[in-house]
């Protein structure tokens, strides 16, 4: 898997079309692997690139400094994971305060369908980017890019999330963990 900081390219990327998926991953949990494998398979069958875009940091500590969560992984285990999963591309970037103040339409057209040739995104039902939270699945059709939405997974009755997989280690329940992340 090739890492690319897709704020610093110059030039639209060199390799279409992307199917891409985006969000932290922390903890690359059973949810976030059935996201990159739909990408992956979507990929193969459009003669495609396989690709994930997500950040060296956590969200919040930007949007709420004095909210950040304890994560799950280090950048660098989340990303040989993906890797292992047989994503082609990671964009990564530093996620900083003009970062959080693009809107999601600017995000898609300058990002997803400018710089990175994206032509089909799977995301969770639930997935918000852009300024304020406020761009969702249906911002991404307005752009004519092919888009998938799945539902959240659930283990023993809890949806699986980074934040209950946290709860469940807290809780000391590691089943539950492990069986959120599908590893140990």
């Amino acid at each position: 898997m090739k890492i690319v900081d897709f704020r610093k390219l110059k030039n639209s990327f060199e390799f279409s079309p992307i199917c891409l998926s985006m969000g932290f991953f922390d903890g690359v949990h059973i949810g976030h692997q059935k996201l990159i494998s739909d990408v992956c398979f979507y990929a193969k069958k459009i003669n495609g690139f396989s690709a994930i875009l997500t950040y060296y940091n956590h969200p919040k500590s930007i949007l709420e400094p004095n909210n950040i969560p304890p994560l799950l992984m280090t950048f660098q285990e989340k990303m040989n994971f993906i890797s292992s999963l047989g994503v082609d591309f990671a964009f990564v970037s530093e996620f900083d305060e003009e970062f959080a103040s693009i809107s999601a339409e600017k995000f898609v057209k300058d990002i997803l369908i400018d710089k990175l040739n994206v032509k089909y995104v799977c995301i969770g039902k639930n997935h918000r980017f852009g300024q304020n939270g406020l761009g969702t699945v249906e911002t991404i059709k307005q752009f004519g890019i092919e888009v998938k939405s799945l539902d959240l997974c659930s283990v023993l009755g809890e949806n699986v999330s980074s934040s209950n997989i946290r709860q469940a280690i807290e809780n000391g329940d590691i089943e539950l963990a492990k069986k959120m992340l599908g590893r140990n």
